[in-house]
């Protein structure tokens, strides 16, 4: 499922936090390699680099791909779903 890039950046100027962002993509169908580009493109460092999600195929994603993830449960999925995926 995909996050639509102007909901996105909406969410992002009304919690004030994206400052916090060099990028931030939404309406992304193939997640993974997504990252892989960003990572390539920009030359981010894996170490320095996380990924914010609500759902397990995110975080399942972020972890396959090695960077930092960030799970939210203010979306799609509930807050123990998510730490089954986080926390085996």
């Amino acid at each position: 499922m995909e996050h639509p890039q102007t909901n996105l950046e909406k969410e992002l100027r009304h919690h004030k936090i994206s400052k916090y962002f060099i990028v931030a993509k939404g309406s992304v169908y193939d997640k993974e390699n997504e990252i892989k580009n960003l990572l390539k493109n920009f030359s981010f460092d894996k170490e320095e680099t996380a990924y914010v999600g609500d759902m397990s195929y995110d975080i399942k994603v972020g972890k396959k791909v090695g960077v930092k993830t960030i799970a939210v449960c203010w979306g799609y999925e509930n807050e123990k779903k998510l730490q089954r995926i986080l926390i085996p």
